[in-house]
């Protein structure tokens, strides 16, 4: 059996959850198979960083280009890539994004897309680019044999929204990243302990009712640093609204950084606090589970599908309730402790060997 992934999320964004999810899946899909079958990655030019020619066959070459240069070099990669595909003779090709509705080549091969949310679908007005986005990915889901979904909550979302039959849909969890090569810094570059908020920060993300709760909470802006980690440097409104709030960037932090940079940031954190209002898997308070974090997220989407009960729930529209987890877990070190434990367990249920297994498995029914 051959399986190709295409170029798709690997030309477009240098970071990021979809991207790392490919590349764990085939990795670890190209470590536990036998000589009949082989796994290729198909990106003439590519900038992501999560890829490793160490571990994968790789049909390109990473440049040093930004996220910006992405469209570009997806155009580019659309033109030369089927070639490369076609010579060769996938049984499967798993697309790792929605644009690039191409059928590649011989009528048996099995065209397999991987849906992680129905963010633009169910958030339309906050992004200018959803219409088109919601296009393509309909188009890509109709076209497809089969679909993967990141979480039960995906596949009702997709179900619903699209109207897509649920024997086309096969629910495979993330993992979570191995810590194999994670060097532990000692001292903590913050002269206050810290809350950690990781990822975009955008609208329905809801970091802005996590500023107004540090705001307005003296026992967290006086004796705690809020730390927001990736999602690009802070824009000229946040800002804005820091200050309205009679905060600093001394007080509300950016940080930037790898892998080895987050995870330290997990290692060290007082808690995750997540407060996004929809998610298709949510892997950040897991990844803080795994480093012994304490996490407090919404209640909403699958995020209570994948922390289970190794965090406390908020209603992330709710100023009050969002407050009262955190100073819980602050204020009460047996709550603290009981959710270290239980999440440091859960983390154990992901993981990406576990994942690629059940993706293989499927690939195999297909053809």
């Amino acid at each position: 059996m051959n399986i190709v992934y295409d170029h798709q999320i690997f030309a477009l964004w240098q970071y990021g959850g979809v991207s790392r999810y490919f590349f764990e899946i085939s990795r670890n899909i190209n470590k536990n198979i036998n000589s009949s079958t082989k796994v290729a990655i198909v990106a003439p030019v590519y900038i992501n960083k999560h890829l490793s020619k160490k571990e994968l066959l790789i049909k390109g070459k990473r440049v040093g280009f930004g996220n910006k240069a992405g469209k570009i070099l997806f155009t580019a990669n659309r033109l030369i890539a089927p070639r490369i595909i076609s010579k060769l003779k996938p049984d499967i090709v798993h697309k790792t994004y929605y644009y690039d509705h191409s059928r590649f080549l011989k009528s048996k091969t099995k065209n397999v897309i991987t849906i992680h949310d129905m963010t633009n679908e169910i958030f339309p007005h906050y992004s200018k680019n959803s219409k088109n986005h919601t296009r393509n990915k309909k188009k890509a889901a109709r076209e497809a044999d089969h679909i993967f979904c990141v979480s039960e909550n995906t596949k009702n979302d997709l179900m619903r929204i699209f109207n897509v039959n649920s024997e086309k849909i096969t629910v495979i969890y993330h993992g979570v990243f191995p810590n194999k090569n994670l060097f532990l810094e000692k001292k903590s570059s913050f002269k206050k302990p810290f809350l950690l908020f990781v990822g975009n920060r955008c609208t329905y993300r809801n970091f802005r009712n996590l500023l107004f709760v540090y705001a307005s909470n003296p026992d967290l802006n006086q004796y705690f640093n809020l730390v927001a980690f990736g999602g690009g440097k802070f824009t000229k409104e946040e800002k804005t609204l820091i200050k309205e709030l009679n905060l600093s960037l001394e007080n509300v932090i950016h940080k930037t950084g790898n892998d080895n940079d987050l995870f330290n940031l997990y290692k060290k954190a007082s808690m995750l606090v997540y407060p996004s209002l929809y998610e298709g898997f949510g892997l950040p308070p897991l990844e803080a589970m795994k480093y012994g974090c304490p996490v407090a997220c919404s209640h909403t989407s699958s995020i209570p599908e994948v922390v289970g009960d190794a965090a406390l729930l908020f209603d992330p529209l709710s100023l009050k309730s969002i407050s009262d987890c955190i100073l819980k877990i602050i204020y009460d070190k047996k709550v603290a402790k009981d959710l270290t434990s239980k999440g440091l367990e859960r983390a154990k249920k992901f993981k990406w060997d576990k994942a690629a297994k059940k993706t293989l498995n499927t690939y195999k029914k297909l053809i």
